[in-house]
């Protein structure tokens, strides 16, 4: 089994057989082509990078609104990596478009330049294990402001390793079966009506 870090699309490279299986970052509503398949990895919330003199740096928890008048450093939209369409529709949902100062491929380099002052970056949760010092990171509190990792595959596919694969992360998941489509689904409220008479069952008669 060889690993490689593929930039460009991963669904199209499961296509055309380039790849066996990938991970890939999307929206927390996204729909896979039919013929790949796909379990969700982990749910990774959208955080805000800032330096230690930033104004915001001392606040609890941000809003996208919050950010309009903020200078990004951000992704290239080409590099493959699953965010930059969708942080630009979570800005137009709030009526502006970010204003990015500076692109850069590695998320290091993002958070390093976010340390220097040229401005913030909206990153997913799971960065925070880069140890830059002077950075904070702020939850952001808009419910759409998150992203999945999952794993895809070509369905019906016959490779052992990939059905390994699969296995092991439906056993870490606690996901028992693999999607085509992959989607949060709320919580199921269970809302009691105190003004309507219980239900009462009749005793069981006895039968002959």
């Amino acid at each position: 089994m060889a690993i490689a870090e593929i930039r460009t699309a991963q669904i199209t490279a499961l296509q055309s057989r380039q790849l066996d299986a990938g991970i890939i970052r999307t929206p927390p509503v996204f729909k896979c082509p039919a013929d790949i398949t796909s379990i969700r990895l982990l749910m990774d919330p959208l955080v805000v990078a800032v330096n230690a003199f930033h104004p915001l740096h001392s606040r609890r928890q941000l809003k996208l609104a919050d950010l309009k008048d903020e200078r990004f450093i951000f992704y290239p939209r080409s590099y493959g990596i699953g965010i930059y369409d969708q942080f630009i529709k979570l800005c137009a949902a709030r009526s502006f478009v970010p204003t990015i100062v500076q692109e850069a491929r590695e998320a290091s380099t993002i958070i390093g330049l976010v340390a220097t002052g040229l401005g913030i970056a909206v990153v997913p949760s799971s960065l925070r294990y880069i140890g830059i010092p002077n950075i904070a990171y702020i939850p952001l509190s808009d419910a759409d402001a998150t992203t999945q990792l999952l794993l895809v595959y070509r369905a019906g596919e016959a490779n052992t390793r990939v059905a390994n694969l699969s296995q092991m992360a439906r056993a870490k998941t606690g996901s028992s079966r693999s999607e085509n489509e992959t989607k949060l689904r709320p919580a199921r409220r269970i809302v009691r009506d105190e003004k309507s008479p219980s239900r009462k069952r009749k005793p069981a008669q006895a039968s002959d």
